[in-house]
């Protein structure tokens, strides 16, 4: 945790957070190279690299996702995630994001008109989460958009078994060692959160769980050169980089 040289609301907010989260609390002379922090900055909590090229960070910003008055979302961003839109089916409905991260998807479906349950098991992700809902939740150019998610830090087989009614759809998204392809590098978002959180290696078995939640689709984003996590999949989406996989359920 990095706490800058001010006083007063932040730096007791600051200290209440690193009390949370159980991180102490650094000046910025005490920050070495390798160490991964979270600081209060002016776009809000941002996680940090201490080496200066990845020294800008990451935070949540729902911004990105804003809604013209026409109540649909913006070209652009809408249009590379369409592979993932037409994975989830036609209709709206409760969907949970089983491995939020820093929400990127989780915004998108929200967009979408969708319900969303965002599931994170990590402490500091989830509280980068939380701080960029509750800015959303503000802003009355988002807020209709940001009430439609629910945040929820836990392991996502936990959080699935305890459902009242099974989602129409869960979306997992895991976290994998980077594939080779070419010589750049991911961006620079995905390194701090691959730094942070390393590798989802339980991914198989949150599918499973996924598949026996009884909900009626069960989406896996995967690299297009990756094998499927649960057997061949009823469908598949695919765009330039990745494929979403989709095993369809039927409800008895």
């Amino acid at each position: 945790m990095l706490r800058d040289d001010s006083e007063g609301a932040v730096a007791r907010e600051a200290a209440a957070l690193a009390e949370r989260l159980a991180l102490p609390v650094l000046r910025i002379a005490e920050i070495a190279p390798d160490d991964l922090v979270l600081v209060m900055g002016p776009r809000g909590l941002e996680l940090r690299a201490g080496d200066a090229a990845l020294r800008n960070g990451a935070w949540v910003d729902f911004s990105a996702r804003r809604i013209p008055a026409a109540g649909r979302p913006r070209r652009g961003h809408a249009d590379a995630g369409q592979p993932l839109r037409r994975a989830l089916g036609r209709r709206p409905g409760f969907v949970v994001d089983a491995t939020a991260g820093f929400g990127d998807d989780t915004i998108a479906l929200a967009s979408w008109g969708h319900r969303v349950l965002a599931v994170e098991r990590s402490p500091v992700v989830a509280e980068l989460l939380a701080d960029g809902l509750r800015r959303a939740l503000a802003d009355p150019a988002l807020a209709e958009l940001a009430a439609r998610i629910t945040l929820r830090c836990a392991d996502a087989t936990t959080a699935l078994r305890a459902l009242e009614c099974p989602p129409d759809v869960v979306y997992i998204d895991p976290m994998f060692a980077a594939e080779r392809t070419s010589s750049a590098l991911p961006r620079k978002k995905i390194q701090l959160l691959r730094r942070l959180v390393g590798t989802d290696d339980d991914a198989a078995e949150l599918v499973a769980c996924a598949l026996a939640s009884g909900a009626r689709r069960v989406v896996v984003k995967r690299s297009l050169r990756a094998e499927p996590l649960a057997g061949r999949p009823s469908a598949s989406y695919r765009g330039k980089l990745i494929r979403y996989d989709v095993h369809v359920q039927s409800r008895k």
